[in-house]
This record gives structure tokens, sequence and C-alpha cells, in this order.
């Protein structure tokens, strides 16, 4: 069967790097589309596809996901990285910048993220999954720490948060749904303050996604889970089988439940390892007769999907991307031109959010997301005491190790962004202030009790970077068409994409080389992106040249 493209394509927006999540987050009456990936950024972006902003973290950004905490009528971000940072971000609307409401440190990557009203209180409670085969609950956006913690037997690789209709409850229910990298899929409702495993099933394949939606058009939600077995496997509320969708000659990857033809029927949208957006329909009352509508192709994976209503047009558009560094907008072309399909509508237990206030009378500072936001935070605070022991104790605390702390100052010290000062002092005197903006006053009173007649301590003091440090930034936000085209890194790390791992650095240079590259070139950039962090080598097993899949 030929599949004829029914859909237009709005633009394709070019990304530094490889995207793993975006999302399309609503600001009263604005719309923003908020992306990150591979190089560590997280990008707020307007629809004429204009970068606003940006966060920079110590990991891939993996995850992100729009919620309204506040209710305010601004969505504020979750974000999660590799590195272990989970934050939550608010758009500044007035000036168009994104800021910090809270940051956690996790000692692992997370891989996924939502949020919702667990707890059915008024306050909505943020969800992360773990590499440490964790699923953490902070009840609400002031816990500091998680209320909740599940353990599994595998990583957790993807959680969502909503209405089920059980067999044994009258009315929907409200719960989160977890799938972990073996395959076990939870149903978790929280229940006096306690978790509760309503039921769990095994799909036997890693769960890559999962989303909740009716696409049987009946009124009630099913469960659309991707896995790596080459399916998308659709349950009911009380997770038994509906129907499996094979994805032949590939996987799915990414999933977006959404109406995007206007006809009252949601469409099934598939994101595929092999590049291809699936696109299926069902046009039938309580049905599960699903058929291909069309389709869509890229180069490589497509990691995430996300959707907007355009206010001009009344269009739903639908908005792609993955590891061909693209994000791709596009829209039905049917949209208003079926028939309104008249599906039951069925009650849902509503409880009123709590409003929270946030101070807009300062201007909102961003918060510190990687090591080197932290050290400059650090010192900032600490202006009194800036020892080096003292910065590397708090870094510590946050959950930074020994090696990466060593690392990142001595590249601010290359950097020529932070130098040290050695003070010689006698010990019960203090040191006299300078007036020197740039350096910071240290108070021998602080250090504690000093057992010899001098004290000799390493000093550091921040210096504001010139203004090239911020060409990155200067660059890709003037226009996304003066973005550095390093043909020699993408091809290799679209070699590596592809082979996952390469046992020989000679033969990866061989490989390499057939695509016009010079040796000592291909040679050098591998160096590079080992010590950037961005490819590994491994001597375990399976050895050899891989992503450092952060």
């Amino acid at each position: 069967m030929t599949i004829k493209k029914r859909f237009h394509q709005e633009w394709i927006f070019e990304c530094p790097e490889a995207v793993l999540t975006c999302c399309a987050v609503k600001c009263e009456e604005d719309i923003y589309l908020c992306f990150g990936g591979h190089d560590k950024y997280f990008y707020l972006m307007d629809l004429d596809v204009n970068i606003l902003d940006d966060i920079s973290f110590d990991g891939w950004c993996r995850c992100s996901h729009p919620i309204d905490i506040t209710a305010d009528g601004c969505e504020e971000i979750l974000v999660g990285s590799g590195d272990g940072s989970f934050v939550v971000l608010k758009i500044d609307k007035p000036n168009r910048k994104l800021f910090g409401l809270k940051h956690y440190k996790s000692s692992a990557k997370i891989i996924c993220c939502t949020a919702g009203n667990l707890y059915s209180d008024g306050d909505i409670s943020l969800v992360i999954g773990c590499e440490d085969k964790t699923l953490k609950i902070f009840k609400n956006l002031s816990s500091e720490v998680p209320d909740i913690v599940l353990y599994y037997n595998s990583w957790v690789t993807s959680v969502c948060a909503g209405f089920l209709k059980l067999t044994e409850e009258k009315n929907q229910v409200f719960g989160l749904l977890v799938g972990t990298k073996k395959g076990l899929l939870q149903f978790v409702r929280i229940e006096d303050a306690v978790p509760n495993i309503v039921w769990q099933a095994k799909l036997f394949s890693q769960i890559n996604e999962i989303k909740v939606g009716d696409v049987s058009n009946d009124g009630y939600n099913e469960i659309i889970t991707c896995t790596d077995d080459s399916h998308v496997k659709i349950l009911n509320g009380d997770g038994k089988k509906l129907r499996y969708i094979p994805i032949r000659n590939s996987r799915p990857i990414s999933a977006l439940i959404e109406d995007i033809d206007g006809d009252n029927s949601r469409e099934l949208l598939i994101g595929c390892a092999d590049g291809s957006l699936r696109v299926f329909e069902n046009f039938k009352l309580d049905s599960h007769d699903f058929s291909l509508k069309w389709k869509s192709k890229m180069k490589s994976s497509i990691k995430t999907i996300t959707s907007y209503t355009d206010s001009k047009d009344g269009k739903k558009h639908i908005v792609f991307g993955g590891y061909d560094r693209t994000l791709r907008n596009v829209y039905d072309f049917e949209v208003g031109k079926k028939p309104f399909l008249n599906i039951p509508e069925r009650k849902k237990p509503h409880i009123h959010l709590k409003k929270k206030s946030i101070d807009n009378k300062n201007p909102p500072l961003v918060i510190a997301t990687n090591i080197r936001d932290h050290i400059i935070a650090i010192l900032n605070e600490l202006k009194e005491t800036p020892l080096l022991d003292l910065v590397k104790q708090r870094l510590i605390k946050i959950g930074y190790s020994i090696q990466e702390i060593d690392e990142e100052i001595k590249a601010l010290k290359f950097e020529n962004l932070l130098r040290f000062k050695t003070i010689d002092l006698p010990v019960y005197e203090k040191k006299e202030e300078k007036e020197d903006k740039k350096d910071i006053v240290h108070d021998i009173e602080s250090i504690g009790e000093i057992s010899n007649n001098e004290n000799v301590n390493e000093d550091l003091v921040y210096q504001e970077p010139p203004l090239i440090s911020k060409s990155r930034k200067v660059l890709y936000n003037e226009s996304k068409n003066n973005l550095i085209n390093d043909n020699l890194k993408n091809d290799i790390l679209d070699y590596l994409n592809q082979l996952k791992i390469i046992p020989s650095k000679i033969d990866f240079i061989e490989a390499i080389a057939k695509k016009g590259h010079d040796k000592d070139k291909i040679e050098q950039k591998i160096n590079s992106l080992k010590e950037n962090g961005v490819i590994k080598y491994s001597r375990g097993s399976p050895r050899g040249w891989s992503l450092n899949d952060q």
C-alpha cells in the first residue's frame, strides 16, 4: 500500500547537535518551543524560530515536560539531564528569558520526567525516572528532596501521569504509569500519601515511551507504549491488551496522541528508529481499527514529538526531531475537512489547583545548572571566604566528583576566568581589605584555629569572561544559518550512531577517511571528542569506541 504525502512542511530548523527532547510551552496567549539534546543546552525558541535564551548543563538534556505548576496561566518546564540535574524552569515573559524555580541533583542520569496532581491535594507533584533504577516523586515544587522513592530491577525509561478507568472503580482515577528497561509496566496511585501499585504488566521489552489518551473513541483513556520489540502496544486501564501495532523494519521510540485534523478523533503519532514519523488514525466509535494515515521520513531516529495550535489559522502543528540534528514543523492537509466524530464525554474528578505566587518584583535569576555556574555562584556567595577547599566541599555536597571539580577549575584557570592568589597571613590578624572589585576579600577569622605562626592559603578570584567568550551564544542567536558546520565531527558521530561500537581506532580512522577527510585531522578530532566527553573508549566488554551516552 502506498501512503500519499498528506502533510505540509512548514519549516526545518537546523540544531547544533542531536535533539533528545522538545516541548511546546504555553504562556498566556503565547506559545514557545523548548528543546535540548547532545550539546548540553536547553533552548527557548519562539514560533518564528528565533532562539531567545538557553541554559547549559553538564550532561545531555534528556527529557522535558511542560505543566502549569503555579496555576498562573504560564506553564513551567521540567528538564532532566544526563549529569543528574533536575530543574524546573519558568519563562520570564517580559524579557523572554528562562529562569529557575527548582534544582535537584541526582547521582544518576535522569531519563524521563512528568508531573501531575498525584496527591489529590491541589499541588502538582514532580516525578523523575533515573538510571539508578529509581523513580523519585517530589510532593510539590517546594520539596527539596524526593518524598517517595520507588526501586526497580532496571532503569526507569518512561513515566506518564493521567486518568484511567479501572474495572473495580466507578470513576476514572488519576495515577502514574512507570515503564522500565526490562519491560515492566506499573500503574501507581498515591493514597493517603502512600504509593500503591494498583497493577503491573510485563511487556518483555524496553519501554521507550508511555502516553495516555483516548484513541479508541469511547471516552476513556488507553495506555500507549512504544517498545523495543518493534510494537506499539495499546492497553486498557487495567493494563490488558487491546491492540498491538507492528512497526515493520524499525522500532517505535517516541509517541504523541493528538487530534491533528480537527475531527475530534485523536491520531496516534509514532517516531521510529529508522527516522520515520508514522501517523495512525481511527475514525470509528469504540474501535481499535487503526490504519496508517501518512508518514514522513528523516535521516535518523526521531527522539521527540510535540504539537501546538497556531492561533492564526487554528491548525495543529507537529514538531519532531532527533539524531539528524533538525526540528521539523509539519501539519496535516485534512485540517477542517473531515466530519466531526461525537465521542461520549466521561466525567473526571476535578481538583482546584493551588495558585503559587512568584516574586516578580525583583528580576528573576538563572539557577546554576552546570559545574561552572555552581563555582561562580559559590564564589559570589562566599565573598569573604573563597578558599579552594571550601569551594570543593560545596561542590562535592551537590554531587560532583573530585575529578570533575579539578578538571573544571583547571579549565577556568586556563581560560583566564579564574585566578589563584597565595596569601600570607599572621595568626590573629586580619587581612586588610582591598578596594579592587575583582578581588574577593578573605577573613582570617573564618578559617578557624591555626597552629602555625603563619598561614598560607590558595584564594580563588573569579574574573568576568571577556566578550569573546560569549561568541557561541551570540552567533547562534543571530541566525540559525550562521552555525559552524563541522562535517568531520558529524561524520564521526553518525558513524558511531550507526555501528554503536568500533573496536579499533585504526579501523575507525580508515572508515571516516573514506568520506574524504584527512587522517591526521580525523585522529585529532577523535581525541578532542574523547577529551570533551562526547565519545569514549571502553576497555571492558564490549571493547571499543562508542558515543558517551550521558
